[in-house]
């Protein structure tokens, strides 16, 4: 596993494009990678999401932005982009204390030979 730490970052603001733009700014300033960044609307709210080395002197530049920050340790594991044939997209979530890897597979025979090749069994 190549572990590599990380920060993720939640920043929540009010629906504004003027106050999106400046994050997006402020992000490219600190040489944050924004293909990565996830922006979802929520009512009112816009909550952004990215993850970066921890550094808390962007967190003092965000909140001394009248944005709301949260920060969450997490780890990426550089697995190899298509470890099994027919493999297309990975994500995993944390249900019920038990982490549940979800594939996307090209075909549904597919599945046993991607979660092997992972070092995974199917349930």
């Amino acid at each position: 596993m190549n572990d590599a730490r990380l920060t993720q970052y939640t920043v929540e603001f009010p629906n504004d494009p003027a106050i999106q733009e400046s994050l997006t700014r402020l992000l490219l300033q600190e040489e944050i990678d924004i293909r990565s960044m996830i922006a979802v609307q929520d009512g009112s709210r816009t909550v952004v999401r990215f993850r970066a080395a921890k550094n808390d002197a962007l967190r003092d530049r965000l909140a001394a932005a009248s944005l709301i920050v949260r920060q969450e340790p997490c780890a990426r594991d550089n697995a190899p982009a298509k470890p099994a044939a027919g493999l297309r997209a990975a994500y995993g979530v944390v249900e019920d204390g038990k982490m549940r890897l979800v594939l996307a597979v090209e075909d549904e025979s597919d599945v046993d030979a991607v979660f092997g090749a992972l070092g995974y069994k199917t349930d």
